[in-house]
């Protein structure tokens, strides 16, 4: 008896022991499918609703003609935040500087998506114009922009309580001739203005368009297809940069090279290359074939994307210095990107980079190993591609993604809730 009793209670020990461990793994699993639903702030969409207050203005100044100029801007909030303190970005729009609005739909669709991860959001006006096709007039076209956008930064610095603005992390972005100003704002100071500028008649780089006595600085820019006109107004110590450009850019040059008008000028790849020799924390994307500007929801979304990552390692990282930067988009390596969204229904985003042209196949996988479908499986070109998966036919649970070339093989786990 005592030996069958021995038995009994080591079976019984050892199906415990499976219980308990079955039990243990349906818990972590749980957890872990819990932790993969919940957003995370300023990465994540974490808010329902938006309010957009529409035309306050921020400054006045003399515009081109003359005349007397009030600067308005739209600002974006989340509604019902509990943080008395947000992150700022200040986007600026496209339009070659003598068109385009600050309700543009890009301004109203970064003001929406960032406003939801928990930033509030300003979209400026700046003064429109240019008075010649002459090299100076788009420089002091330029100018008159980045004077107004210095100004809505020292808006929100001398109103930062009343917008609830955290002012250790103001970031500025823009489009085109957008993400051009956002680049001076940061980086242009008095000292390299060209001395054929007309500071008589547009005063000093910090202008007058409003706020005095406040501080412009700003801790992260987001350049979108802009550029600038000379790499060494970039200087060791300015703020960190992220680059989004297309390589069939044929207005401004994604590296160095002639806008469409025939002005010399340096695009994201130089830009980058420049913060790179000071020592200044750089992310940059080259998007093959795209041209001026996204052109659909799918390159929108990797922007929104790219630039949700980059603004919360700055918001997040003790050091970013201490950061690699985003090694994939510089395309020196093959790269599989965790999906977007995940946990998704029914579809999600898979993105890749490869650092040359090859014969490849992105396949996706069941958590036993069946193979599901075949995403990809042909010659890519270098560069960074991405595919939608949809799963609308699948039942919910863990999935897995393989990318394969010739020396290269990634696999990453993503979670289908329907």
């Amino acid at each position: 008896m005592k030996f069958f009793s021995s038995i009994i209670q080591r079976r019984l020990f050892v199906e415990i022991l499976k219980l308990t461990f079955i039990s243990v793994s349906i818990g972590l699993w749980g957890y872990e499918k819990v932790l993969a639903q919940m957003p995370i702030r300023y990465l994540d969409q974490v808010f329902s609703e938006v309010q957009v207050n529409k035309g306050i203005v921020f400054g006045s100044n003399i515009n081109l003609d003359g005349q007397i100029q009030e600067l308005l801007l739209d600002f974006y909030q989340p509604v019902g935040d509990a943080l008395s303190f947000r992150p700022l970005l200040i986007w600026i729009h496209g339009g070659a500087f003598v068109g385009g609005k600050r309700s543009d739909l890009k301004a109203q669709v970064m003001g929406n998506e960032f406003a939801k991860r928990g930033y509030v959001v300003a979209s400026i006006d700046y003064r429109l114009g240019v008075a010649d096709s002459s090299n100076i007039a788009f420089i002091e076209a330029m100018l008159r922009a980045t004077q107004d956008s210095k100004a809505a930064i020292r808006f929100f610095r001398r109103y930062a309580s009343l917008y609830g603005v955290d002012t250790t992390h103001i970031f500025v972005a823009g489009s085109s001739a957008g993400g051009i100003t956002a680049l001076l704002t940061a980086y242009w100071d008095q000292d390299e203005l060209p001395a054929t500028v007309d500071q008589a008649r547009w005063g000093e780089l910090e202008g007058s368009s409003g706020n005095a006595g406040y501080s412009s600085i700003v801790h992260g820019i987001l350049n979108c297809w802009g550029g600038i006109a000379d790499t060494n107004w970039i200087d060791a110590g300015e703020p960190p940069v992220a680059a989004y450009h297309g390589t069939n850019d044929s207005i401004v040059p994604y590296d160095v090279g002639l806008t469409s008008s025939g002005f010399p000028f340096n695009g994201s790849a130089a830009i980058c290359r420049a913060a790179a020799r000071v020592g200044i924390y750089y992310e940059l994307a080259l998007i093959p074939n795209m041209g001026h500007g996204v052109a659909n929801k799918t390159q929108m979304d990797s922007l929104i994307l790219f630039a949700s990552h980059f603004f919360y390692r700055l918001l997040t990282t003790t050091n970013i210095y201490d950061s690699v930067p985003y090694q994939h988009y510089n395309y020196e390596n093959f790269n599989l990107f965790q999906n977007y969204p995940n946990p998704f229904n029914p579809a999600t985003t898979i993105r890749f980079s490869i650092p040359k042209t090859e014969y490849i196949t992105l396949k996706v996988f069941g958590v036993m190993g069946n193979e599901i479908t075949t995403l990809v499986n042909g010659e890519m070109t270098a560069g960074e591609h991405s595919v939608i998966f949809d799963a609308k036919h699948l039942a919910s649970g863990v999935y897995f993604y393989k990318l394969q070339a010739e020396k290269f093989i990634q696999v990453k786990r993503m979670i289908l809730l329907q």
